[in-house]
C-alpha cells in the first residue's frame, strides 16, 4: 500500500524561557576568634630551658648591627627550617607576625624564649613557641662576640602568599 505523505511541520513559536533573578549569596559568618585557654597561652610567660636566671630586665637585646650578618643570616634561617604553619591557621587564612625574644648560650643551646609580640594568633603563637624548641641546638656564637650568651629579638612571620 502507497503510503500517504507526511504532513510538513508547522512552525510554532515558542516563547523563551522566563528570565531567572540570580539571588545573591549570604556572606558566610566569619570565623569566630578562639579564645586561648589559659593553660595552652604562653604569651609573655618566659619559658627556662634549663636552670638559669632569667635575663636582666635592664640587659638590652643585642642590636642587629653588633651581630655579624653572616651569623644572623645562619640563625635566622635555621630557625626558618623548623618553622611549622599551622594547618588550622592556614585553613582559616590567619596571618601573622610575632616578636621572639631569647637569649643563646656561647653553644648555641637556647637558655630562655619568650613571645615580645604576639601573631595575633594562639595557633600562630604556640608555632612560634614550638619552633624555637625544635630548633636546638641552634649555630654556635661566632669569636667575634663577646659574652658568654646573646640575647636577640627576631619577627617570625607567617604569611600566605
Amino acid at each position: 500500500e502507497p503510503l500517504a505523505p507526511e504532513p510538513s511541520p508547522v512552525p510554532v513559536a515558542v516563547p523563551p524561557p522566563p528570565r531567572r533573578t540570580v539571588q545573591p549569596r549570604p556572606n558566610p559568618p566569619a570565623p569566630r576568634p578562639r579564645a586561648a585557654r589559659p593553660a595552652e597561652s604562653a604569651v609573655g610567660r618566659p619559658v627556662a630551658l634549663a636552670a638559669a636566671p632569667a635575663p636582666a630586665a635592664s640587659q638590652p637585646a643585642a642590636s642587629p648591627a653588633a651581630v655579624p650578618s653572616n651569623y644572623l643570616a645562619r640563625l635566622l634561617s635555621a630557625l626558618e627550617r623548623h618553622k611549622v604553619y599551622p594547618a588550622d591557621a592556614r585553613w582559616r587564612r590567619i596571618e601573622g607576625v610575632a616578636m621572639l625574644r631569647f637569649r643563646l648560650r656561647r653553644d648555641g643551646t637556647v637558655a630562655s624564649y619568650r613571645l615580645d609580640r604576639s601573631a595575633g594568633d594562639a595557633t600562630l603563637d604556640e608555632a612560634v613557641l614550638t619552633m624555637i624548641q625544635r630548633a636546638q641546638p641552634l649555630p654556635a656564637l661566632p669569636e667575634e662576640l663577646p659574652g658568654e650568651s646573646l640575647e636577640l629579638v627576631v619577627p617570625v612571620r607567617f604569611g600566605l602568599r
